[in-house]
């Protein structure tokens, strides 16, 4: 009695998504060929291809999102792809999502973070820059009301927030006014 492709470990892990946190593409290949679902999330939400996000393993990104990995599935907190990649510095892989239409304003159900606000969390310039470059929200803020200069402020990432600050300046009719 063989195996069955979407057979879950306690935690929810199938074996497509062990193969794309390990990085293993061919064996991500083979188990999408057989009808491996590639979707399937584990119990607390993660699919394969936020874990190979979350891992840096851009050519299993790219090999999931081309065979049709949903792109903005969101984990049980709300986090994307997209916010997981830019959270662990993975400017690669956040530069495909975004080429390929994950929503870069997309904020998480619990805390309303978005994919700037943790990469300037984290201290990740470049990927801040691209998403700035691309598009996103530098005057969105969290549930809290936190902005992502607000985080990159508290987290002492000093070319974060002068990148940032810069931003601000050269558009301050964008800045949300109190009152």
């Amino acid at each position: 009695v063989g195996a069955h492709k979407d057979q879950t470990r306690n935690d929810g892990a199938t074996p497509l998504w062990i193969a794309a946190a390990k990085g293993h593409l061919d064996v991500v290949r083979h188990l999408v060929e057989v009808g491996a679902h590639k979707d399937q999330a584990t119990n607390g939400g993660a699919t394969p291809l936020m874990i190979a996000a979350a891992k840096g393993h851009l050519d299993v990104v790219q090999h999931l999102t081309e065979v049709g990995a949903h792109k903005n599935q969101a984990r049980n907190d709300g986090a994307t792809p997209l916010m997981i990649a830019a959270h662990r510095g993975h400017l690669d892989v956040v530069r495909h999502l975004v080429d390929i239409g994950a929503r870069k304003n997309e904020a998480t159900r619990d805390t309303g973070e978005t994919a700037l606000h943790a990469a300037a969390e984290m201290g990740h310039v470049e990927i801040v820059r691209f998403l700035i470059e691309r598009g996103a929200d530098s005057h969105a803020t969290t549930r809290s009301g936190r902005s992502a200069l607000d985080l990159a402020s508290q987290g002492g990432h000093s070319e974060v927030v002068r990148f940032l600050a810069k931003i601000r300046s050269e558009s301050p009719s964008k800045i949300p006014r109190l009152g």
